[in-house]
């Protein structure tokens, strides 16, 4: 179940324990319903605002460091399409996708950091 049936799974629930008589007996199940909609529309707000980091990033990584959509699409096990639509076409990815990508961005800053403060002769 994805992110946008929860939240219509969680609507009907709340619409369903409001019809019941006393209403007020379910005055808790409706306020867990109504709180698990709010924390389901904050991290799809999260994951759209980190993809748009992603995209910047991603176009960081290409401009200055020569990455290609093929050895993004490597590093990180995807499909080339897959970081195509989502750069060009500016596509939202799935979950596990964002997930797979979004590492591999980490990854990949974290060892660009670590090769500029190499010095050689220098060991760990």
């Amino acid at each position: 179940m994805d992110r946008q049936e929860k939240i219509e799974y969680y609507q009907r629930c709340i619409k369903a324990y409001k019809k019941r008589v006393p209403a007020s007996a379910y005055k808790q199940h409706i306020k867990w319903y109504e709180d698990a909609i709010k924390r389901e529309e904050q991290i799809k707000m999260i994951k759209e605002i980190q993809m748009i980091k992603m995209r910047k990033d991603i176009d960081y990584l290409q401009n200055k460091y020569g990455f290609t959509d093929s050895s993004l699409a490597k590093i990180g096990g995807l499909a080339i399409r897959t970081i195509r639509e989502f750069t060009v076409m500016n596509r939202n990815l799935s979950d596990k996708n964002f997930h797979i990508l979004n590492d591999s961005i980490k990854t990949i800053k974290e060892q660009i950091k670590e090769a500029e403060e190499y010095q050689p002769g220098e060991t760990k």
